[in-house]
């Protein structure tokens, strides 16, 4: 279920997206870039799922190399539409608390 702290921080990843112009990113880079937000890997979570329940990111797990080792993190994907929308713009969401959806990716 999602609260408001939810969308609140995924509207911070919406607009670190749009600040950087990421196409795409792992959860540590997030972590790296917005510590203050989200200091554990694990707190990108609801935020990364909202996003990606709407349309936002696609996230996917990257093939293995080998037998070895950790398996590779998360890559989550950015919709190529979220920059052209001007996605990220605080004053576009100030008064809503909802995330508007983006056609899905395939």
């Amino acid at each position: 279920m999602e609260t408001d702290a939810d969308t609140e921080k995924a509207q911070q990843v919406l607009d670190w997206i749009h600040r950087t112009k990421v196409t795409s990113f792992k959860a540590h880079e997030l972590v790296t870039a917005r510590r203050r937000a989200f200091p554990t890997v694990s707190s990108t979570a609801p935020a990364l799922r909202l996003l990606e329940e709407h349309g936002y990111l696609r996230s996917f797990q990257p093939a293995r190399n080998g037998t070895r080792g950790k398996s590779p993190a998360i890559t989550s994907r950015v919709h190529p539409h979220v920059e052209s929308l001007g996605v990220g713009s605080q004053a576009q969401y100030s008064s809503e608390k909802s995330l508007p959806e983006l056609v899905l990716l395939r």
